[in-house]
Order: structure tokens, then C-alpha cells, then sequence
């Protein structure tokens, strides 16, 4: 694969590069396949393509990268030269911390795969096109330097071999900071609204929710004497209208409090900032955090969240202090209280605080435990948790017990209260898909595809492979492929086609918690799947399982066994399917671990109870 002379590569990483790979194969250059979607569909017009599974590396250790990136989101604004970068005592830089940490992270997986590409295919000219479509102004505050990842990645590494590279199509663009001034026609029509829901009775008390409707309805029709002021106006119509008017429903965005007078301010604070960054720059270039990422690479990232994107972010601490101020909320009930391209989250939890109103997250998902990743961070008030086990953890790593309150999952209440229609509804979906219930079934979830080794198209295609082997072993075995909901993609579900025959399905919209309760067993990877597997009371084997992903596997090893490698899950898979003792043993084993959980069925009204009190 060496040659003496420079030839020309184009990299394929995405669908929508395949005209412009059939072109360049056309005109003689040489393709690669960085992507399994697009690697078939070339092949499927007849193209030579070089794949990256010939080059690729599964088990290389991200691990000291990913270390690297996390210290280097979490360390560069607390250097004594970004003092200055902080808005009515709120570092921005904290608040803006996921985002930093998800962009590198995304960088650095694509530094790995441009070097495994080229130590594969050296003297080569990469040809990596950046992706068409404009940058969502409401998208992550780095999402445009995210979009183009690939190509600069690929320019680096190229460049530290001191290879020729070059771009086909426009580089992405960084969206507008600060909306246009004047009101609105989304800011109009939620006054309007608000003029005619403010004309119901005011309730005792009053939340301001920063969360999804489908998380709260069940403790809140519990709630009669609560009204509810709601940050996303998507969610109103999610609520029926009964509900509207009976807790008084009204909407209030945080960018629909933003004043001429608001943007003023924080254009002033933006110069300020843009005049004391090249200080601080020059200062965090010699930082030692940034020696494994290459300080060339952050730079752009770092220069663009000060320089730019912290205006826009002072003009919504502004604003939500203003809509607290004027709401006088009794509580502040928080989706999450640190997200990764939110930052309205993180400042809520904080100007709550600050203005001594209790804030309440609701955990929603597996809790992070892991001390090294920013979302282990506790902002809120209090964790509406799931039990006194994640209280144990939460415990572990510093922060009081008493703010994490057992109080279960309103959202898993019905797993308790209605198994029974669950299993009748997920038993007429099997039929319905046409499998047969008097064989077993086994239920496989997908991880969503990603760009890290561990959940790319090849690492998809490695699952549905190792699953196939497993099933060898079981007789009469049948696969659903239970995707996210909406993200089954015509590639996969072709995929899983040609490896499975009709011995295999592929669903995404169909509900979770029936399929499991109609299904023999269950395979997933670090999820709230577990939960809900568990709660179904089928045998649940952990898999894939990263084999960093240490303190996760720590929290769950008591539940269920966890899983690295192929081998392990034919073996674990073969035993659930004939040895009937196995099985037993494994759900007993699960049902003890759910005694450290609050899941009984209650959930809403203890939820109900901490809000209105």
C-alpha cells in the first residue's frame, strides 16, 4: 500500500460523499470508506474502495486522550489569566465546559482515525469534503467547529507528516451570536398564549420546569395546586388542554427575556472579553493540559467560545435572572442540571441558588457516577433519585446524602403498575413482525451510531455479527434489533437483512418496556435499558460494555453479568437459552440489586410530596 510518489485519497465519511467519491474514482484517484453506510453503497455501484476496517484499530486505548480531554475542558478557564472571563459571579467557561469537552472529544477520535489511515496509506494527498447544510444558530456553541471536524483533523495529521491536503465544498460557519433585535414571531405567539392561560385561577405553588412534559405528567396530575411556568415552548403541545388550564400553563424562554438594554450589556462584556484574550491566549498555550491534544487544535475552539459565543451566553444569565426575578418561582424542577449543549441548565441551577430558590433535578437516566466526566456534577438543589443505592454513589464522591432524595422514577411507574397489558402489547408487536412466540426471542438494543470506535458503523456492524454468532448456538432463536426511537436507518436495517435472513427484526418506534416483557431475554449496554429489562423481570446480559468505563461497571456488576468481547456473549447467551437454573439465577440476582431502588409503582406521588413541600 506504500508508494513513491503522492496519489490522492478521498475519504468517504459520511452518505452524502458518495457522488463525489464516484467522481473521483471516475477521474482515477483512489477511495476510501471511513464509513460502513457509504463503503456498501459504493461498492454496490461498482467502485474500488479501500475500507477502513482493513485499517481501522477496535481495540485502540482512547483512554489517555479522553483523559486529556477531559482536563483540559475542566482546567482552562481556572488559570489565574481567565479570572476575567466569568459574568455576576458565574465562571463561563464552566458553563460552557460539556460543549469543549464533547468537541475535543470528537476531535480526537477523528486524529486517531486519520492516523490509522495514513500509517495504512502513506504518501497519500487526502481529499476530505467538509458537510453541506447550514449550522442551527440554537445547535451546540461549537457545533460548526463539531461539523468540520473531519477535515481539520484529517489537515492535521497530514500536516505533522508533512503531506499535501486539501477540501472539497465550503467550511461550515459559525452561527449569529445575538438574535436580531425586536420581538419575535415564536416570542409574539408565547405572549399571546400567555395573555390568554394567565386568565386561570393562580395555584399555591409555582414551578418553573426546564424539562420534558412526558417526565413530570404523572406527578403532576397529582399536583392540584400547582401551576407551571415551562422554558421549551415544544413541550405545550404535549399537554392536553384540560391540563393547560388546570395548573395555569404558561411559557417562558429565556431568550424571550432578552432586552435591547440585555444585548447592549452583553456586547459590552464581550469587548472586554475579546480585549483580554490575548493575555490569556499566550498564557494558555505554555499549559501543560493541552500537551496530548496539541494546543493548535483548541485554540480555534477556545478563541471562538470568548471572542464570540460568550455574549450570547451573558445574555441569557441576564435574561433568566430576569424570569426569575419576575416569575418568583417556589421551585426550579430541571430536565439535567448539566448538559452538553445547553448551558441554560447549568446557569438556572445556578442564579436559582444565588436567588435562594430550591432547585430539584429529576433523574431520568443511568446517574453518573464517574468523578472524571462533568456530568457526575450535582448543580441542583436536590436529585429526585432513583433510590438509596444511587444515593450510596452520589455519597462516594462528596456530595451530601441529603440531597438525594429516593423517590424512584415516575416514568417507570407503569413498568410496576401495568406489566401485565405490557406483555400483551409487546406479544401482538412480535406477531405483528412476524415472529413466532413459541420459540425464544431475544432483544438486543442499538447503541446510537457515533463516531468513536466504540459506536461507529463498523462497531454497529460488529454487534449485529456477534449477535448472529450467538444465535447459532441457541436453536430456534429470533433477534429484535430494538433501535432509539426514530434512528433505524435504511443501512443498518439492510444490514441486519442480509446477516439474519427473517430470523431477525429491527424496530425503533414500537414501545421498550412491551418488547422486553414479551422477550426470553435481553442484551444492552450502559443504559436505562437495564432498568427497564430488570423490571421486566427477563434475563438481562450487559453488552457491549467499553472496558474504560470502569465505575459504570462497578455500579452494575452486582445486577447483571457485563460483557467485552464476542466470545463472552456466545457464551453468556448460549447458557441463559439452555439451562433453565441460569436464568432463574439471573433474575433473582437482578431483583436483588432493584431492592437498593425506589421502584414500586409510587414514584409520582412521593415525587408529588418533595414538590409541594
Amino acid at each position: 500500500m506504500t508508494s513513491s510518489r503522492t496519489q490522492s485519497l478521498f475519504v468517504a465519511y459520511d452518505l452524502e460523499h458518495v457522488g463525489a467519491a464516484v467522481a473521483h474514482a471516475a477521474a482515477g484517484g483512489e477511495v476510501l470508506a471511513v464509513n460502513l453506510w457509504a463503503e456498501r453503497a459504493l461498492k454496490a455501484r461498482g467502485i474500488t474502495v479501500h475500507s477502513y476496517a482493513e485499517c481501522r484499530k477496535p481495540d485502540a486505548d482512547e483512554a489517555p486522550l479522553m483523559a486529556a480531554v477531559q482536563a483540559a475542558a475542566r482546567e482552562w478557564y481556572r488559570i489565574p489569566a481567565m479570572r476575567f472571563f466569568e459574568h455576576k459571579g458565574i465562571p463561563l467557561g464552566e458553563a460552557l465546559e460539556p460543549a469543549l469537552e464533547a468537541y475535543l472529544a470528537r476531535l480526537m477520535c477523528y486524529r486517531l482515525l486519520f492516523e490509522s489511515v495514513l500509517d495504512a496509506y502513506p504518501n497519500r494527498r487526502l481529499i476530505v469534503p467538509y458537510p453541506s447544510g447550514p449550522v442551527s444558530p440554537d445547535a451546540g456553541p461549537l457545533t460548526y467547529l463539531e461539523a468540520r471536524v473531519a477535515a481539520d483533523a484529517a489537515a492535521a495529521a497530514a500536516s505533522a507528516r508533512g503531506l499535501p491536503f486539501s477540501t472539497i465544498g465550503e467550511a461550515p460557519l459559525p452561527p449569529a451570536i445575538s438574535a436580531p433585535s425586536g420581538l419575535s414571531a415564536k416570542s409574539a405567539a408565547a405572549a399571546l398564549y400567555n395573555l390568554v392561560a394567565g386568565l386561570a385561577p393562580r395555584r399555591r405553588v409555582k414551578l418553573y420546569v426546564a424539562g420534558y412534559w412526558s417526565h413530570i405528567a404523572p406527578c403532576i396530575g397529582q399536583m392540584d395546586d400547582a401551576e407551571l411556568v415551562l422554558m421549551d415552548r415544544g413541550e405545550l403541545r404535549n399537554i392536553p388542554w384540560r391540563q393547560i388550564w388546570k395548573h395555569r400553563v404558561r411559557l417562558a424562554h429565556p431568550r424571550d427575556a432578552v432586552s435591547a438594554k440585555t444585548r447592549v450589556l452583553a456586547a459590552q462584556a464581550a469587548e472586554v472579553f475579546r480585549k483580554e484574550w490575548p493575555a490569556a491566549r499566550a498564557a494558555l498555550a505554555a499549559q501543560e493540559m493541552f500537551s496530548k491534544i496539541g494546543w493548535e487544535q483548541v485554540e480555534p475552539a477556545l478563541e471562538y467560545l470568548v471572542c464570540a459565543h460568550a455574549q450570547r451566553v451573558v445574555e441569557d444569565i441576564e435574561a433568566i435572572g430576569e424570569l426569575l426575578r419576575r416569575e418568583r418561582p417556589d421551585k426550579v424542577l430541571l430536565r439535567v442540571s448539566i448538559s452538553r449543549y445547553q448551558h441554560h441548565f447549568f446557569v438556572l441551577a445556578r442564579l436559582a441558588r444565588a436567588l435562594g430558590i430550591p432547585t430539584v433535578e429529576i433523574q431520568h437516566a443511568g446517574a453518573y457516577v464517574d468523578p472524571r466526566s462533568v456530568y457526575s456534577r450535582l448543580e441542583a438543589g436536590y436529585l429526585a433519585s432513583y433510590g438509596p443505592y444511587v444515593r450510596q454513589w452520589y455519597e462516594r464522591m462528596g456530595i451530601a446524602g441529603g440531597r438525594i432524595v429516593p423517590v424512584g422514577s415516575p416514568r417507570f411507574d407503569r413498568c410496576i403498575m401495568r406489566r401485565d397489558e405490557a406483555r400483551a402489547n409487546g406479544k401482538q408487536l412480535l406477531q405483528d413482525a412476524g415472529l413466532d412466540l413459541s420459540k425464544p426471542v431475544l432483544l438486543v438494543t442499538v447503541p446510537e451510531e457515533g463516531f468513536s470506535l466504540h459506536n461507529d458503523s463498523y462497531a454497529l456492524a460488529d454487534l449485529f455479527r456477534t449477535v448472529r454468532a450467538a444465535q447459532e448456538r441457541v436453536p430456534g432463536l429470533q433477534v429484535v434489533f430494538k433501535f432509539r426511537n426514530g434512528h433505524c436507518a435504511p443501512e443498518p436495517r439492510a444490514l441486519v437483512g442480509e446477516l439474519f435472513g427473517g430470523r431477525a427484526v429491527c424496530m425503533d418506534k414500537e414501545d421498550l418496556f412491551s418488547l422486553l416483557c414479551a422477550s426470553s431475554a435481553a442484551v444492552c449496554g450502559n443504559s436505562t435499558v437495564i432498568y427497564e429489562a430488570m423490571l421486566a423481570g427477563v434475563p438481562l446480559l450487559l453488552y457491549p460494555w467499553r472496558r474504560d468505563d470502569t465505575y459504570h461497571a462497578e455500579v452494575y456488576a452486582p445486577a447483571a453479568p457485563i460483557l467485552y468481547d464476542a466470545q463472552e456473549l456466545a457464551e453468556e447467551a448460549g447458557k441463559v437459552f439452555s439451562d433453565s437454573a441460569y436464568r432463574a439465577e439471573l433474575v433473582s440476582r437482578q431483583k436483588r440489586f432493584l431492592e437498593g431502588y425506589s421502584f414500586d409503582g409510587h414514584s409520582s406521588g412521593r415525587m408529588a410530596k418533595m414538590l409541594l413541600t
